[in-house]
């Protein structure tokens, strides 16, 4: 069952032009920030907010995908924050003029200790660090 749904939309050049405002209050709970201002996200490719590069390719096999087939993919993935699991499912469906549309449904949250590793204002280093998107997985 879903308690929340996060909707996004992109035009077929993969520019972000709608938000919901359960998006808007999901990024403001993690602390987004100005980066996550309406006026900052519009006109730009959503791919420039994905940051590791396996990520970016998976998500452009499966827009490539859903726009030829013109089908609607589904997938469970988890979406933590620094205090909490968060199990979510993306569910993706093409638009008319090779529009996209991107559903997550918040399906559970399960409360946590806190993970400095997760929170986004913490101190950083130029080191790199990976994390696998879809299952946390540190590389």
């Amino acid at each position: 069952m879903c308690n929340e749904t996060i909707i996004y939309k992109i035009d077929s050049k993969n520019c972000v032009y709608y938000l919901n405002n359960v998006w808007k209050k999901f990024a403001k709970e993690n602390g987004c920030g100005y980066k996550c201002e309406q006026s900052h996200i519009y006109g730009k490719n959503f791919l420039e907010f994905i940051e590791d590069e396996e990520t970016k390719m998976l998500y452009e096999y499966i827009i490539e995908n859903v726009r030829r087939y013109k089908r609607q993919v589904h997938f469970p993935y988890r979406c933590d924050s620094p205090y909490e699991r968060r199990y979510l499912e993306m569910v993706i469906t093409p638009l008319d003029n090779d529009g996209i549309e991107f559903k997550s449904c918040i399906l559970k949250k399960v409360k946590r200790q806190e993970v400095t590793l997760l929170k986004p204002n913490r101190e950083t280093s130029e080191e790199f660090l990976t994390v696998c998107s879809m299952c946390k997985r540190i590389k």
